[in-house]
């Protein structure tokens, strides 16, 4: 469900801005990715792993197919509608990473004994700058996807796109 109501958000941003044609593949692929992370989130509590050095490793590669599973799925559709569309799995790699930061610091500040209302406010703040976050982050990142690498130059240093090559900034202009 996670997944339906993320992709149709984004579906819908993608959609208005004429990336894609249609919204029902971005939606699919996005709830596809959310159900394998999910899925391989829960994977060590249901199985029940044991703290070892196999299983710390399996961990790691675990969590990394977990990050990159909706950026993954995503790229199938995202692929013929943009530039560079493999720069999409590590710009959400990034924004998860940085977003699910703000699931872990309410952690400290809790305990068995704090109300299931502060919990839940807690939390819900949290969950909101998470999604803040990650929305922030992969917004600004597919706008560098979207714009051609001249475009991406020219408006990082518009001075130096002027000396090196005239005509590009003539063709700009």
């Amino acid at each position: 469900m996670e997944g339906a109501l993320l992709g149709t958000a984004q579906a819908d941003c993608l959609y208005r801005w004429a990336v894609l044609p249609t919204r029902r593949r971005w939606i699919i692929a996005t709830s596809v990715g959310a159900a394998v992370a999910w899925s391989l989130g829960i994977l060590p509590s249901t199985i029940g792993l044991h703290p070892t050095l196999r299983t710390v490793i399996m961990v790691g590669i675990g969590g990394l197919l977990l990050l990159t599973s909706l950026p993954l799925a995503q790229y199938f559709v995202l692929r013929d509608h943009v530039q560079r569309p493999l720069l999409w799995i590590p710009i959400n790699l990034a924004a998860w990473l940085l977003g699910i930061i703000w699931t872990l610091l309410p952690s400290p500040f809790i305990d068995q004994s704090t109300a299931t209302a502060v919990l839940i406010v807690i939390y819900g703040i949290a969950g909101i700058c998470m999604a803040a976050t990650v929305a922030i982050i992969t917004g600004l990142g597919l706008t560098r996807l979207l714009l051609s690498p001249i475009e991406v130059a020219h408006r990082a240093q518009p001075d130096q796109v002027k000396r090196v090559n005239g005509s590009v900034d003539a063709h700009l202009e």
